[in-house]
């Protein structure tokens, strides 16, 4: 209980805003730690990010011009529940076929069901050196008004007229896929590598860029005491080096020796409960280390099978 309230604590002392502020400037002054080049997209993220990569293609020849055709229904562009959508870097909607009554809308403030700041998360993702990368949270699919969770493929893109914009495009309630993970991790890790144990509190806030669906970071040290695991915060600060998975396998050992021998990063199979159930479910997570003034951290995430 006193851990959940200390956790509380801090992250209570800044808000959504300011952390997500804070993670886009530690972008800016380091850029990324590691790509996620090794994990080539599957049939379904890889048409994803074609789409965007074209639209991206067409800004940069066309410029704002040609921002209203993406808009046109049953288009090439805009179909079913798939769409370009685009920002500029203050937050301000200049293409959202959904609802082409809020462009020129600033909607840097908007949050989804989860308390996500959506279009915080969705710019900060590229505001530095890295020009592309997963982004998730809610929204409802046009002509609905439940959300669902979205995982959308944004890159950054220059108009010949100089101005940055963000677009992206996705899809509602998708698979998890690697590719997610590791991106996910990489942030991560650049936070990490520039913070240290102040980015602590920001993987820690569910409504955040690290947490969603049943996705998290979690942090350990290379003694295997835990450091951050968001959905069980009372075993923050302990040593789980000797615990076990229903099979006997040393997981957070074996999490350890892959991230250390494999510095661009690896994969561990083992049980671990999801979010909110005692009974184990197989977790298979990306995990690699990180050396913050001279001490080594493991940090990684997973998906459940």
């Amino acid at each position: 209980m006193k851990s959940e309230m200390k956790k509380k604590e801090r992250v209570s002392q800044v808000s959504g805003t300011y952390l997500l502020g804070v993670m886009c400037l530690m972008m800016i002054l380091v850029g990324p730690v590691h790509a996620a080049t090794q994990e080539l997209p599957d049939p379904e993220t890889q048409p994803v990010m074609t789409f965007v990569q074209k639209a991206a293609a067409l800004i940069e020849k066309e410029g704002e011009k040609i921002f209203p055709e993406f808009e046109k229904k049953g288009s090439g562009w805009f179909s079913g529940d798939q769409y370009i959508f685009g920002l500029d870097l203050t937050g301000t909607r200049v293409i959202f076929p959904p609802d082409p009554s809020t462009v020129g809308t600033n909607v840097w403030n908007l949050q989804d069901e989860a308390g996500k700041f959506r279009n915080q998360i969705i710019i900060n993702e590229v505001s530095g050196p890295k020009s592309s990368g997963w982004v998730h949270y809610m929204i409802p699919r046009p002509g609905e008004t439940t959300s669902r969770w979205k995982s959308s493929y944004v890159m950054r893109v220059k108009a010949p007229s100089g101005k940055e914009y963000v677009i992206g495009s996705g899809l509602y309630d998708m698979k998890m896929n690697k590719i997610f993970i590791v991106d996910l991790v990489d942030d991560a890790a650049t936070l990490i590598n520039k913070m240290g144990q102040d980015a602590f509190p920001i993987l820690q806030d569910k409504t955040g860029p690290f947490i969603f669906q049943d996705v998290y970071i979690f942090v350990y040290t290379d003694k295997g005491i835990n450091q951050v695991l968001p959905y069980n915060p009372e075993k923050e600060g302990t040593d789980l080096s000797n615990v076990q998975d229903q099979n006997g396998k040393l997981f957070v050992q074996e999490i350890i020796k892959t991230a250390i021998a494999h510095p661009e990063g690896g994969w561990v199979e083992y049980g671990w409960p999801k979010p909110g159930e005692t009974k184990e479910s197989k977790k298979i997570s990306y995990v690699r280390a990180v050396t913050v003034n001279g001490e080594t951290l493991v940090l990684g995430s997973g998906f459940y099978q």
